[in-house]
């Protein structure tokens, strides 16, 4: 992503900051690195990240490290991800930001944060990463032929956070997590590259009003493709299947996980990495940012959509 001495990236996040978008930039060989210095005892506990040690400069805080960067990755909750954006913006330096999902913790303070990003003419990605992978292409490939098709997408996983009974922002929906914003918000991404895209109907479960488990939903698009999808957070059975019908030939992605074709691919990283790497090279593009726009606004628009229909179940 960095090609020269003067261009440095900094990395707001010690999870997915860490185990993902690192090794992901680092991995290109050119690459100049500035964390936080309260992630250096998480970062030498990672093993698999110790080669890249020697791209890293340490930050005391947040506006030290937005000081000397002109690049900034944010993998922080919803609400942490708001705020320090609109406190990067004030930092005439970075010129781009790669961003995590949801952007905010719901679509009106997401739409809100959206136009403050166009207004200020910085370029930047949503890590909506679903488009990189076979069976997105193949997706969006189906969504965009003009022969009338059917997909169903089904896909069941225990999150972590129910397998070990915890209470975090990743469960609750006003603080971005649950079913549709953080998981199913992924598969909503994907539709802003479509021209239309109607609800026909939209149901989530959950333990509570602020805890859903499960969505599900279908689609109308461009006016002549169904789309059905069952996302269930909480099931015992770990599937990903992808199917299409009506084409010549029907075509099925029978997969544990959305980005289980990446696991030959990732090394001892983490398999993610596999599809970060072109969200980073987009960003080489700069006459990209006004078609990136238009995407971000349509899944925005979309998500705001569904959120008012869902008939939601306890």
């Amino acid at each position: 992503m960095n090609n020269n001495d003067k261009n440095k990236t900094g990395i707001l996040g010690s999870g997915f900051g860490l185990y993902g978008y690192f090794p992901a930039i680092a991995g290109d060989g050119d690459s100049k690195i500035v964390l936080l210095e309260k992630y250096r005892q998480k970062f030498e506990g990672r093993s698999e990240l110790a080669e890249f040690s020697g791209v890293i400069s340490w930050a005391k805080d947040t506006d030290s490290l937005c000081d000397s960067v002109d690049t900034l990755v944010i993998c922080l909750s919803p609400q942490g991800q708001l705020d320090t954006v609109k406190l990067a913006l004030t930092h005439p330096n970075i010129n781009r930001f790669v961003l995590e999902k949801p952007l905010a913790v719901d679509p009106e303070k997401s739409k809100q944060l959206l136009q403050e990003l166009i207004r200020s003419g910085k370029y930047y990605r949503i890590g909506y990463n679903f488009q990189y992978t076979i069976w997105g292409k193949e997706l969006l490939n189906a969504l965009n032929s003009e022969l009338s098709c059917h997909i169903n997408i089904d896909w069941y996983f225990m999150a972590h956070h129910y397998a070990k009974s915890l209470q975090n922002w990743k469960r609750n929906t006003d603080t971005g997590g649950g079913a549709i914003r953080f998981y199913g918000i992924h598969l909503i991404a994907l539709l802003g590259h479509m021209k239309k895209c109607d609800i026909v109907f939209s149901s989530s479960t959950g333990y509570s009003d602020n805890d859903t488990y499960q969505w599900s939903a279908e689609l109308k698009i461009n006016d002549i493709h169904s789309l059905t999808i069952d996302v269930n957070s909480a099931a015992p059975e770990v599937k990903f299947v992808v199917k299409i019908e009506g084409k010549s030939i029907d075509s099925v992605a029978k997969l544990n996980d959305p980005f289980d074709e990446y696991i030959s691919l990732a090394g001892n990283q983490d398999r993610r990495v596999g599809v970060i790497k072109p969200v980073l090279d987009s960003l080489k593009y700069d006459d990209q940012q006004k078609y990136w726009n238009k995407v971000y606004i349509a899944a925005n628009g979309l998500w705001e959509r569904i959120e008012k229909v869902t008939v939601q179940k306890i």
